[in-house]
């Protein structure tokens, strides 16, 4: 009984099992915290769909004037007085200035000037400067109501002498004064200006960037009343209705006008328009706009520079945004050592590889060609090293890997990760620009980029 009351009886228990459900539930808690710590800690890439589309372009520029102009130089000393309005053509022989040695010719012509009076055409003339004047006052440039001033001042002077200038000898026989009197004509035939900038032989040949920007510009009026001396400059004559007008452009500017050959061109002083031969000029790796014209020159003779709109049509083309420009350097291979080979038949080129016991082989590689530039194909820097030599097909002509050029892009995300495609730039403003369609190796119409190409690099995996 006693071994019998001894015995124990032990709980038999059952092995734990795996709650699958539980698992599987940790797993996915597990992996949903680890896909929120990365969408909250990753910088996220945004995309732009590549659309067609326009921008204004801003066409108004500063344009230097170019013309024909000689300067007369005085011969004597004494007091200056005009006798040919500016802006007015004096042919050969007519009289433009007189030099008076003692001035006593320009107290005759002061105490006259009461008695003197303007014709109808005269007063015409002032008020067509006044009217002008009024139209064109930029209240910043305070400079130009000096250059009115003088231009008036010189207007009246000038028809009240020539209107004494008719009596002169009567007026000096009558007060009984002598004195050495020039009378100087013009030597050839032109339009007369008072003004001299020393611009006057600058021609589309010798121009520079600072003439073009007009930043240190200076120009000295020719009064009258004043005292010249041998040398000094009288005026300045415009001999032909021709001239020209020198625009700087920026680079995708000038590439979308390249193939103009007339422009429309709207004048800002007086909102009227002509049309002018066009052509660029390169200049110290600037690109400039040459407007050429055949008429109008007068009205515009006393300005050096000139506010110019081009009338042209707004860029057309793909529409995407400046953030998403990125520049590249490639190596540049000339196009006929490309060649196809491969499983696939891709298009590479054959470089000269060592193996490892120092023997030379050519070996076909695949290169992605990303732009063709007057025979250049750009190709992707990592897949070679400069010096490395390629082999022309066919041929024994080898080429050595080395020089380079940039190429402006976007990144292209259409497989989900960072693609470099080139672009063509014909316009663009502060947010947008204008990339030419249909290209070889650049975008379509619908292609999916990186909105801010500062955010990945190539070849990135783009979610």
């Amino acid at each position: 009984m006693a071994t019998r009351n001894s015995r124990k009886v032990a709980r038999y228990r059952k092995p734990h099992q795996i709650n699958i459900g539980i698992v599987i539930f940790g797993v996915i808690f597990i992996f949903v915290l680890t896909r929120v710590f990365i969408y909250f800690t990753t910088e996220r890439v945004s995309a732009y769909e590549v659309q067609s589309g326009t921008i204004a372009v801003d066409n108004n520029y500063k344009g230097l004037i170019l013309r024909e102009e000689t300067v007369e130089y005085a011969t004597d000393a004494g007091y200056v007085n005009h006798y040919i309005r500016e802006g007015e053509k004096a042919g050969v022989g007519t009289t433009v200035y007189t030099v008076d040695e003692n001035g006593k010719v320009a107290e005759i012509l002061n105490e006259n000037s009461d008695e003197a009076t303007l014709s109808s055409d005269n007063l015409s003339a002032i008020q067509t400067e006044i009217r002008d004047f009024k139209a064109d006052y930029d209240e910043m440039d305070f400079e130009s109501v000096y250059d009115f001033k003088y231009g008036i001042d010189g207007t009246i002077l000038e028809q009240i002498n020539a209107n004494v200038l008719l009596n002169i000898d009567s007026l000096l026989a009558e007060k009984g004064i002598s004195s050495v009197f020039k009378i100087h004509a013009a030597p050839v035939s032109g339009v007369v200006i008072y003004a001299v900038d020393g611009l006057e032989a600058v021609t589309v040949d010798t121009f520079t960037a600072d003439m073009v920007s007009g930043n240190n510009y200076e120009k000295t009026m020719l009064q009258a009343e004043t005292i010249v001396n041998p040398g000094d400059p009288a005026y300045k004559t415009i001999t032909s209705e021709n001239w020209s007008v020198i625009i700087e452009l920026s680079r995708e500017r000038a590439e979308f006008l390249a193939e103009e050959e007339y422009v429309e061109v709207e004048f800002q002083k007086d909102n009227t328009s002509a049309w002018a031969a066009f052509s660029i000029i390169e200049k110290d790796g600037t690109a400039y706009g040459k407007l050429d014209f055949t008429n109008s020159m007068v009205r515009f003779a006393s300005d050096r520079y000139i506010d110019v709109k081009l009338l042209s049509d707004d860029a057309s083309g793909l529409k995407i945004p400046v953030t998403s420009l990125v520049e590249k350097e490639f190596y540049t291979v000339p196009e006929e050592y490309f060649t196809k080979g491969g499983n696939d038949n891709a298009k590479g080129v054959i470089a000269e590889t060592y193996d490892e016991n120092g023997k030379m082989t050519q070996k076909f590689i695949e290169t992605t060609i990303y732009s063709t530039v007057e025979g250049m194909n750009y190709i992707d820097k990592k897949d070679f090293e400069p010096g490395n030599y390629l082999v022309k097909p066919e041929s024994t002509e080898r080429y050595q890997i080395g020089p380079v050029a940039r190429l402006m892009g976007v990144y292209n995300i259409n497989k989900g990760f960072a693609v470099f495609k080139q672009v063509k730039i014909l316009s663009e403003n502060e947010e947008y620009c204008i990339v030419e369609k249909n290209t070889d190796y650049g975008l379509s119409i619908y292609d999916h980029i990186v909105l801010d190409s500062s955010t990945v690099r190539e070849n990135d995996i783009v979610n």
